[in-house]
């Protein structure tokens, strides 16, 4: 990583690297964090198998469902993530080949073992666990952090007045 190439190619990602000492000393570990994908599938998956290339334990945490699909971020009612993404109904029948190479290309990395994979939330774990694509690899919950100091819950009422919105109503901030 320490061409100025090298760290262009890997912008797209958010990459923290944690070693003992300074410079010469070797990166002991690579936090890996996907930010957002798009169109850019494809080569985030080639930066992934890049970084585990190097030997050096990988952490990733994951945000969405992205990891255990063909490429969605969300897979609504769809359930061919089970079954390889096969026949795709989110792209165009010219493309349904496509998910199911880039779900292939991730069986061959998402195993290794020097990758520890993340999930936020109990929800999030039982989904990827699910998935074909962790058949032998590490996956953690770490729940994200949330100052308790500054949210907790609170008596309600006196804003709801003030804004006049009933007691019964469902408010989502």
């Amino acid at each position: 990583m320490r061409a100025s190439s090298d760290r262009k190619k890997l912008s797209i990602a958010h990459l923290t690297f944690t070693s003992t000492g300074g410079a010469g000393i070797a990166t002991q570990s690579i936090h890996y964090a996907l930010l957002s994908l798009g169109e850019q599938s494809c080569m985030i998956m080639n930066d992934l198998a890049q970084i585990l290339d190097l030997g050096k334990p990988v952490i990733w945490t994951m945000h969405d469902m992205q990891a255990v699909t063909g490429g969605c971020h969300y897979f609504s009612n769809c359930t061919n993530w089970l079954d390889r993404c096969d026949d795709c109904p989110q792209v165009n029948p010219s493309m349904r080949r496509y998910p199911k190479l880039a779900f292939n290309f991730k069986q061959d990395y998402l195993n290794r073992s020097n990758l520890v994979s993340v999930a936020p939330s109990e929800n999030c774990r039982t989904i990827i666990s699910r998935s074909p694509l962790y058949s032998k690899g590490t996956l953690e919950t770490i729940h994200n952090a949330i100052d308790v100091d500054a949210f907790y819950p609170s008596n309600t009422l006196p804003i709801r007045n003030e804004l006049g919105i009933d007691g019964d109503t469902l408010v989502i901030f």
